[in-house]
């Protein structure tokens, strides 16, 4: 699914502006979490930006929070890939990790990563995510972020220790290569895009991505009458 939505009436407005700018002046794309009114309604969104600071497409939050609904935050119904020059791009908002469904959306649409905008940090789920669906997913949370590899296992993670993050320790090794040939070692960081090239690589003999079965469900009885009320919000919203 590669949407290629009109959105430059959400072009608008001092924050994107200025990340906007922020993005054409690194040549980066940036992910940018905001609170908008699309149509009347209103919603808890991630907008992607490319290298110049255009809108390449938008992501509504699919599972509000209670809080959320009560402000009348309508869901999202939908989960877009978008496509980038270092690979295809998923984006999911906070609570959305708690719910299968979603990163199972995602998955369909094969991402090569997700981005994860949150303001908690998500503790082990977003390891349980990237073993689940078999995509890398950056977490951008309140204090800190993560970046997280298919197999679980934590690549980096800033400011708190990666524990916080995964339950695991760091993983020191593959970022530390030697200067030369009995020199001392030096830090030294793999790229996005290598990352994904890596991902491309190493995707046909990838069990989990392949068979694309689900490890685990959570079908508790809070969690379905939550869903019930989510979907019957979306849907009246949506009709």
């Amino acid at each position: 699914m590669l949407p290629t939505p009109g959105l430059s009436k959400h072009s608008t407005g001092p924050t994107l502006t200025a990340m906007a700018a922020a993005a054409q002046a690194h040549s980066v794309y940036v992910v940018v979490p905001q609170a908008i009114i699309e149509d009347g309604k209103r919603r808890n969104s991630s907008i992607l930006l490319d290298r110049s600071g255009a809108v390449v497409g938008i992501y509504h939050k699919n599972v509000p929070t209670h809080s959320e609904l009560d402000m009348g935050i309508i869901p999202g119904t939908e989960t877009p890939v978008f496509e980038t020059d270092f690979g295809r791009l998923g984006l999911a908002i906070c609570f959305d990790i708690n719910y299968w469904e979603v990163g199972h959306a995602l998955c369909t649409h094969r991402p090569d990563l997700v981005v994860w905008s949150s303001m908690w940090t998500g503790v082990r789920m977003m390891s349980r995510w990237a073993i689940e669906f078999g995509f890398y997913i950056a977490g951008v949370f309140s204090g800190g972020g993560a970046f997280i590899d298919p197999a679980g296992r934590p690549l980096s993670s800033l400011p708190h220790p990666t524990s916080d993050q995964t339950g695991m320790g760091t993983i020191t090794e593959r970022f530390v290569r030697p200067r030369s040939a009995g020199g001392a070692p030096r830090l030294q960081y793999q790229s996005l895009t290598g990352v994904i090239r890596e991902i491309r690589a190493n995707r046909r003999n990838h069990r989990t991505y392949r068979r694309r079965m689900p490890a685990y469900i959570m079908l508790t009885v809070t969690g379905q009458k939550y869903r019930r009320i989510n979907r019957g919000i979306r849907d009246r919203a949506n009709a």
